[in-house]
């Protein structure tokens, strides 16, 4: 400090180090990811209160820089971790950490139980479950954002283990939110965003092709999930009136199921009565267009509506036969 009492530039420089730093940060924007990390607390609510039956809350506590040591608080041996990653259109992935008596209240009330079961290796299934309806609704919102296809892998519960995080840390958004289930205290559940999608996220850009192609020009198709390259430059080069072609609309069904009933049998049906479909709980459904199988999925739950997440696409020599 000056003789004066006024603050020297120096004074300055070190009492706003550690707010400001010595230098620009390499760690997370939180002003510009906490509006996403909002919205994708959002889609948790809207998911779990669809699933559990009951209005349940997800809302953001703290957002900041992962590490390990932030990682693990007050998960020691009991904390379970779902690993949800992207598989197309946009990298990275995202992680649910969450302790075993919070886990088993969530797979309880999926269940129609009372929430008061503890916690069992079966209940795997069922955290698996609301990743996997988790995750598609969230990349249908990444999707409609940045105008591509954007689909998650299978989800994966297992253990967690502090010391082995399930990437590397630098870079990546550690999320600490907040889950209240009406009737129950509330309970802690920590995101964690891979360094790829948190940079997504916050404008950057991770793989640093920015949807061009090798040519340098703007390419629409080049991050669109499911698309392979080869596809991509056939729409771009082909004639005008293939193109025209791309607009028109086709009928799109999902079916659940078929079965046969008697004339009487339909005749015999009104409220409460029960088909049995020729399908077992937990197959794929079908998608068809104009009445042509084209690919399987499963059925999924999008801000209360339902929705399908394909699985797999039958082959061009399968379409080709039902053509026949």
């Amino acid at each position: 400090m000056a003789e004066d009492g006024s603050l020297s530039q120096a004074d300055i420089d070190a009492l706003t180090a550690g707010l400001l730093g010595d230098s620009p940060s390499d760690g997370v924007d939180v002003m510009a990811l906490r509006p996403e990390v909002d919205a994708i607390l959002d889609i948790g609510t809207s998911v779990l209160s669809t699933l559990l039956s009951r209005q349940a809350t997800l809302s953001t506590r703290e957002i900041k820089d992962a590490d390990e040591a932030g990682l693990g608080d007050g998960m020691d041996d009991q904390g379970l971790i779902i690993r949800l990653a992207l598989k197309h259109g946009l990298p990275g992935e995202l992680c649910l950490l969450i302790r075993k008596e919070g886990a088993a209240l969530l797979c309880g009330l999926m269940m129609g139980g009372d929430g008061t079961e503890p916690y069992k290796d079966e209940d795997i299934d069922a955290l698996n479950e609301f990743g996997n309806q988790f995750m598609g609704a969230v990349c249908t919102n990444l999707g409609t954002r940045f105008g591509i296809s954007v689909s998650p892998a299978q989800a994966q519960t297992s253990a967690f283990d502090p010391g082995q995080p399930p990437f590397e840390l630098a870079g990546a958004a550690l999320v600490d939110a907040n889950l209240s289930i009406e009737g129950f205290p509330d309970t802690l559940v920590r995101l964690l965003l891979s360094p790829a999608l948190a940079a997504k996220l916050t404008g950057g850009d991770s793989n640093g092709s920015g949807g061009r192609d090798a040519s340098g020009g703007d390419n629409p198709l080049a991050n669109l999930g499911g698309f392979d390259t080869s596809l991509a430059r056939n729409l771009e080069d082909s004639p005008p009136n293939i193109q025209m072609l791309l607009d028109i609309n086709l009928n799109v069904t999902i079916e659940l199921g078929r079965t046969r009933l008697s004339i009487r049998r339909v005749l015999e049906l009104g409220p409460g009565s029960i088909i049995e479909l020729d399908r077992l709980a937990g197959e794929p459904v079908d998608l068809l267009v104009n009445d042509k199988v084209v690919a399987k999925g499963e059925v999924v739950v999008v801000d209360e509506y339902f929705g399908i997440r394909i699985i797999s696409l039958v082959s061009p020599e399968e379409r080709i036969k039902q053509l026949k």
